[in-house]
């Protein structure tokens, strides 16, 4: 059970009255800002984004748009069958694309878990880190699944066109990395004295895909978010960052970057 706000204060009192405060703040702050085609009157050119995350071999109904993302733990124990069949599901949504990452769950996708490479598809025009494309083929026809509009990222980017009437580009990075607290039969995974995500975004990147939140948002009363991400994103400042593994922390946060944010995630991070 979600502990009461009495225990969340007993345990951690400063970041639990900064997040009060930061809450209680003007409802206008809690917005996002409008995009500029609304602005000029032009809804049709909006981009619909549907986000789901630890869906652990689940396959619920999904809404409707023109992007589908999905941050991670797919499967419920990470086997390549689990895998298969979520991927298929995904790949039958109706959204024109659909971005996924691993999680800490798959397993089967950490080559490092494994003991092998298993040559991991990334997708029709995504990189890794390094630029370098990669398409080589698993037990799953990630061809197949390419046809159908899914891309897997890991730790690489894809640039996606919506023809039109929105007639966009898309810039979207994706990582199945998250900080590693009490399991070690875990995938993806590093341990505090690791740094894995510096410089690791493009600056240019308008949506980010990872399984581990920010640390300080949406990451639970227990603070599992990774601080290393965080000055990471006020680096790049995407529009939209997209996460999941603390199942405790579903929701929506708007965030400014601007120093009353700065200075809320210094009192929650100590």
């Amino acid at each position: 059970p979600h502990p009461s706000n009495l225990d969340q204060f007993l345990a951690a009192p400063t970041p639990f009255l900064a997040r009060v405060l930061y809450n209680s703040l003007p409802a206008q702050r809690r917005q996002p800002h409008p995009p500029p085609q609304q602005q000029h009157g032009d809804p049709e050119e909006t981009l619909t984004v549907v986000c789901v995350s630890d869906t652990h071999g689940q396959m619920p109904p999904l809404p409707t748009g023109d992007l589908l993302l999905h941050s991670g733990d797919l499967t419920a124990s990470g086997t390549m069958g689990e895998l298969r069949a979520t991927l298929q599901w995904i790949a039958s949504q109706p959204h024109r694309y659909k971005v996924v990452i691993a999680g800490n769950r798959e397993l089967c996708l950490d080559e490092e878990s494994r003991g092998r490479s298993l040559g991991i598809s990334h997708g029709p025009g995504a990189h890794d880190e390094k630029g370098t494309s990669t398409t080589t083929s698993t037990t799953i026809d990630w061809e197949k699944l390419s046809a159908a509009g899914l891309v897997y990222l890991q730790n690489s980017s894809i640039t996606l066109h919506f023809p039109a009437p929105r007639d966009r580009c898309i810039k979207i990075f994706g990582s199945p990395l998250s900080p590693r607290h009490h399991s070690p039969h875990a995938a993806f995974q590093y341990t505090p004295t690791e740094h894995p995500w510096h410089g690791l975004i493009p600056p240019d990147t308008d949506i980010v895909l990872t399984h581990t939140p920010p640390q300080c948002h949406l990451d639970s009363w227990r603070r599992f978010g990774c601080g290393a991400l965080l000055r990471e994103l006020w680096r790049v400042r995407p529009a939209l960052h997209v996460f999941g593994h603390v199942h405790a922390g579903y929701g929506v946060e708007v965030v400014r970057w601007d120093e009353m944010q700065r200075l809320y995630e210094g009192a929650c991070a100590g």
